[in-house]
């Protein structure tokens, strides 16, 4: 079974109906294992209202939170360390790409540059 981690902008698009993330997720939810960042619900927050920060709630429901260790902040550092002479990327996207690692999942998202980088798998929209 495939699993998946979900980033902010696809979080957000995902609240809309007719958007193609919407109709992804609603297949997947049930099915497959879906992993949050805690760092992500901090970045949604920030960019939702509150008929969306309810979807949030019910979408946290059935995913599984993953909260920054110092495991995952070791991993983030030597990712963002590894790509500063390439492409800069945020430590963000390396918290999010290491919770990618440490969960053997898919990447969901549209930043796909903020990626491209990283040798992580990935699905756009």
């Amino acid at each position: 079974m495939i699993s998946y981690v979900l980033d902010s902008n696809f979080i957000i698009r995902a609240f809309h109906k007719n958007n193609p993330e919407h109709i992804f997720l609603k297949k997947i939810i049930g099915k497959n294992q879906i992993f949050i960042p805690t760092i992500v619900v901090a970045e949604v927050l920030t960019k939702v209202n509150h008929e969306e920060k309810r979807s949030l709630n019910a979408l946290l429901e059935f995913s599984q939170l993953v909260d920054l260790d110092f495991m995952l902040a070791e991993k983030a550092a030597q990712i963002r360390y590894q790509t500063l002479k390439k492409k800069k990327v945020f430590l963000l996207d390396c918290i999010v790409a290491a919770t990618v690692f440490k969960t053997k999942s898919v990447l969901l998202t549209n930043n796909t540059k903020d990626y491209l980088a990283l040798s992580i798998k990935l699905k756009s929209f």
